[in-house]
């Protein structure tokens, strides 16, 4: 346990050495003035194994395991509030890109300087500038599409074992503790009507989640995860960079096999047929984040050691073009809307009505 909890601390340490790093380069010469950062964040757990790249066979659970870690995936199977005796739903796993951008913005939600440490109530926000701002586009059916994996995360629980010094540690988990939804959204879900399923008004993170999210956060470049928001793999390649690039001291280089590739990314194919389809994947990542010192080689990705001050350039953002007023004035609409939350989460008397930040289907 000792082991475990050192080997843990030290990469946190790596990670908060690297964040800091990032903030001092709004400080360099070439920084635009105004520059700030523009930073994601995403719990190491699933930089290690991630969610169903595609909608699983057996939608009812998922596992994905390497030597190290296992992530296992179960949906709940559900009663509906006004629903026939004994009919029962099940909810589904959460899967492809969308759902990993979403748990990227509430990861990034968790780690907001202006939340309070016990202010767990995520806001959704206005719907099309909520999309685009994580990667999802807001034409077609993506939205509804989002909406889906939104609720697939929301019900879904996580179990994550990992091992070390001889022991195999495990974690149940799930992200979400609470929600709003309008009366009949859960009833619409269940008989497959997205179109007629409006957003949650919000979202309460569960105590371990938001803690996990604030403890133990990936900083990941913003602008180029939108690059690779289409592709599960590419997203997860990304994430998995930068997981691994700040923990290489100077002067040193990991190699990551073929085989270790295609049992974190893979679907249990071998590390051949695997390596075919992960190379326009690694390149994809690769394109998105030239500043990683990664090489492709015969036996796997070759890590080499990447200058914090150059992997830094790829998160700072130019200065926004709305002025300051405006911020200031989307950032108080947001604490009022999860200040509204909280008191109604609090209050059984008042039920939603369905009409602040709830929003029809697209």
């Amino acid at each position: 346990m000792a082991a475990d909890r050192g080997a843990d601390q030290d990469i946190g340490k790596r990670h908060g050495e690297f964040q800091r790093q990032l903030r001092l380069a709004l400080e360099a010469p070439e920084a635009p003035p105004g520059s700030s950062l523009d930073v994601a964040f995403l719990t190491r757990y699933f930089a290690l194994a991630g969610l169903p790249v595609k909608r699983p066979r057996d939608e009812t659970s998922f596992v994905r395991n390497t030597d190290e870690f296992s992530l296992s995936i179960n949906a709940p199977t559900l009663g509906i509030v006004g629903g026939k005796r004994d009919e029962k739903h099940n909810i589904g796993v959460p899967w492809g890109p969308k759902a990993r951008l979403l748990t990227v913005w509430l990861s990034t939600a968790a780690q907001d300087p202006a939340r309070g440490a016990d202010d767990r109530w995520v806001d959704i926000g206005p719907i099309k500038g909520w999309l685009a701002s994580i990667g999802v586009n807001v034409h077609g059916d993506a939205p509804s599409r989002a909406k889906e994996q939104l609720l697939k995360l929301t019900f879904a629980s996580f179990n994550m074992q990992v091992r070390r010094a001889g022991l195999t540690l495990f974690s149940n988990e799930t992200l979400i503790e609470k929600g709003v939804f309008g009366e009949r959204d859960l009833a619409h879900y269940a008989a497959g009507n997205l179109k007629d399923v409006r957003w949650p008004v919000g979202l309460q993170l569960s105590r371990n989640a938001f803690d996990r999210f604030r403890e133990n956060g990936i900083a990941i470049p913003t602008q180029r995860l939108t690059r690779v928001s289409h592709s599960a793999m590419a997203i997860d390649t990304l994430v998995f960079l930068c997981y691994r690039l700040p923990l290489i001291e100077r002067g040193e280089e990991d190699l990551v096999t073929w085989r270790q590739l295609a049992l974190q990314f893979g679907s249990r194919e071998p590390p051949s047929k695997f390596r075919e389809s992960f190379d326009s994947t690694i390149r994809q990542a690769l394109d998105a984040y030239p500043e990683a010192q990664v090489q492709v080689t015969d036996e796997g990705l070759r890590l080499r050691h990447s200058d914090p001050a150059v992997l830094s350039r790829a998160f700072v953002a130019l200065p926004p073009r709305d002025p300051p007023r405006a911020r200031a004035k989307a950032a108080r609409t947001g604490d009022d809307r999860r200040h509204r939350l909280r008191h109604r989460s609090e209050d059984p008397r008042d039920p939603m009505d369905g009409k602040e930040g709830a929003m029809p289907g697209t």
